[in-house]
């Protein structure tokens, strides 16, 4: 016959109770915090014109009103940044901390476990005796090869002009030898 729907109404108390008091609570804080700041911003015009220093009081003015208004974000929401950076790539021009220990690395060249120079002496030894014509085509296919200090360069772009300039001094260290005897 009569259709009868019990509602429980604690749920809708609750919840008006809970909007009531943080209305009033807010409404209360809110405006004791803003008379408070006001009443100091005052008293700092005040002190800024008597010692003549209003254009710096307009600054820090700024800089308060621009830090007291950064919010923080709620747990679970999304920032700026995630809206705007589908897949969180990274952006032109940041640097990770991984990118930091490569420029510090000079490269991110591997560390050997010996440090002796048996290999930057192997190569200089390949050039020795041979004329510009054969070294440059010793070197073009040399060059393109992986350098041997594993830094994923290859050996051109990386230890070559240090290998000639080791050459050309070992070179001028004989020639300066010769002319003395």
């Amino acid at each position: 016959m009569y259709k009868v729907e019990l509602v429980d109404s604690s749920e809708f108390k609750d919840r008006s109770k809970y909007y009531k008091h943080l209305l009033q609570t807010y409404c209360q804080w809110s405006f004791l915090k803003y008379f408070v700041y006001s009443i100091i911003w005052l008293i700092g015009g005040r002190i800024s014109i008597h010692y003549s220093m209003q254009g710096l009081y307009v600054i820090i003015t700024g800089f308060a009103l621009i830090f007291t208004n950064l919010g923080t974000r709620e747990k679970g929401t999304l920032s700026a940044y995630s809206i705007f950076n589908k897949g969180y790539k990274k952006l032109m021009g940041q640097m990770t901390e991984e990118d930091v220990a490569n420029m510090y690395n000079m490269g991110g060249v591997k560390k050997k476990e010996d440090f002796s120079d048996e290999d930057d002496d192997n190569i200089s030894k390949d050039f020795d005796g041979l004329s510009m014509e054969q070294m440059m085509a010793k070197l073009t296919k040399l060059g393109n090869k992986q350098c041997f200090c594993n830094s994923g360069k290859k050996y051109k772009k990386c230890h070559y002009f240090i290998h000639q300039r080791i050459k050309q001094q070992e070179d001028e260290e004989r020639r300066k030898g010769i002319k003395k005897n």
